[in-house]
C-alpha cells in the first residue's frame, strides 16, 4: 500500500487510507489553480494596457461649434474652466485636447476668460492669425465682411500674436500683447 502511495504521490495524487480512496495531492491542486490565477490576471492586465495605450494614441478631441444670432450674446464655460462669451452673429469652433485647447474664430467676436494650463496652451484661429494664451482675459475681433483684418484686446495677462505666413511663405515674428 506504501509504495502505491508513494507512486501516487509522485503523479500528484494522494491516497487517503483512512476514507479508501484516492485523491489530488493538495499542492497539484495549489499548483493548477496558481497556473490559472496568474495567467488570467496577465491576460487581463494585456488587454488593459493594450485599450489604454489605443485610447492615449488615437483619441481625436470632439470639435463643438457655437453661434449666436444678431443681437444675441451667449456665455460658454468651457470643460476646462475657461469661459467664452460669444458677441452677436459670430461663430467659434471649439476642441480642447490634451496637449491643445483649440478655438477656431470663424466670424465674429469673443471675449475669452482663459483658466491657466501650462501644459495646454489655448489657441485661436482667426483666418491666418494665431492668439496663443495660458492663462488671461482678452476680446478677438475678426473684421469685415470678408473676414480680413484682426482686433485682439487683452484685459488682463500676456497675449501671442502669431501671424500667417508671409508671401515668401516664410513664418512671420509674433507680437506680445500686454493688458
Amino acid at each position: 500500500v506504501r509504495a502505491a502511495a508513494a507512486r501516487a504521490l509522485a503523479r500528484g495524487i494522494r491516497h487517503d487510507a483512512r476514507r479508501r480512496r484516492t485523491v489530488p495531492a493538495p499542492r497539484a491542486r495549489a499548483d493548477a489553480a496558481g497556473r490559472l490565477g496568474f495567467g488570467a490576471v496577465a491576460a487581463a492586465l494585456a488587454v488593459c494596457l493594450l485599450f489604454g495605450l489605443a485610447w492615449f494614441r488615437f483619441e481625436q478631441p470632439v470639435e463643438t461649434t457655437y453661434r449666436t444670432a444678431m443681437g444675441d450674446l451667449r456665455a460658454i464655460p468651457l470643460a476646462d474652466g475657461s469661459r467664452i462669451t460669444l458677441s452677436s452673429d459670430s461663430t467659434v469652433r471649439v476642441s480642447l485636447g490634451r496637449r491643445e485647447r483649440h478655438v477656431v474664430l470663424d466670424r465674429g467676436e469673443a471675449f475669452f476668460d482663459v483658466a491657466k494650463d501650462r501644459s495646454r496652451p489655448f489657441v485661436i484661429v482667426a483666418g491666418e492669425r494665431r492668439v496663443r494664451v495660458v492663462g488671461t482675459r482678452f476680446a478677438v475681433r475678426r473684421g469685415g465682411e470678408a473676414g480680413v483684418g484682426l482686433r485682439v484686446i487683452v484685459t488682463q495677462g500676456l497675449v501671442q500674436l502669431e501671424s500667417g505666413p508671409g508671401a515668401d511663405g516664410r513664418a512671420r515674428a509674433s507680437t506680445l500683447l500686454p493688458p
